[in-house]
C-alpha cells in the first residue's frame, strides 16, 4: 500500500514541475522605453526613434505604455506616394525578454504581429529591429 501512496504523491509533483514554462514572460519593460517615440531614420534594418511629448501629424511614431497598451502611427492605405495620410492604430505589447517585445497592432489591412528587438534605449533615442511574425 505504501508504493501506491508514494506514486499518488510523486506523480502530481512531477506533473506540476514539468508543466511550468521554461521561458516565462517578463512582465516589465525598461523604464525609459515607456512613452511616445517619433520616427527619425531607418538604416540597415534598424529603426531609430526620438522621444517626444506627442506624435507628429505627418510622421510615423509609437506610444508604448507600461500597462501593455501600444499605439502605432503609420500610413493609411497601401500607397506610400506623397502626399500620405497618417492615422493611429491601437494594439498591445507583451515582453518576451528585457530586450524584446511582441507587438500586435492594427493597420489599414487588418492586424500585424511583430517583434521589436531593442538594440538601445536612452532617455532620448530608441533603436530597434522589427521582425514580422506569422
Amino acid at each position: 500500500m505504501k508504493k501506491v501512496e508514494i506514486y499518488l504523491l510523486v506523480i502530481p509533483i512531477i506533473l506540476l514541475l514539468t508543466s511550468c514554462s521554461e521561458n516565462p514572460v517578463v512582465e516589465s519593460i525598461p523604464d525609459n522605453l515607456e512613452g511616445t517615440w517619433v520616427y527619425r531614420s531607418y538604416e540597415n534594418d534598424f529603426y531609430t526613434m526620438e522621444k517626444s511629448f506627442q506624435l507628429e501629424n505627418d510622421n510615423s511614431g509609437l506610444v508604448i505604455l507600461d500597462n501593455g497598451a501600444f499605439v502605432e502611427r503609420k500610413i493609411v492605405g497601401w500607397c506610400g506616394t506623397p502626399p500620405v495620410v497618417y492615422d493611429n492604430y491601437q494594439g498591445n505589447w507583451e515582453s518576451l525578454s528585457d530586450k524584446e517585445l511582441k507587438v500586435t497592432v492594427g493597420y489599414w489591412g487588418g492586424t500585424e504581429n511583430y517583434t521589436m528587438e531593442i538594440v538601445s534605449v536612452t532617455s532620448s533615442f530608441l533603436k530597434f529591429k522589427k521582425a514580422m511574425l506569422q
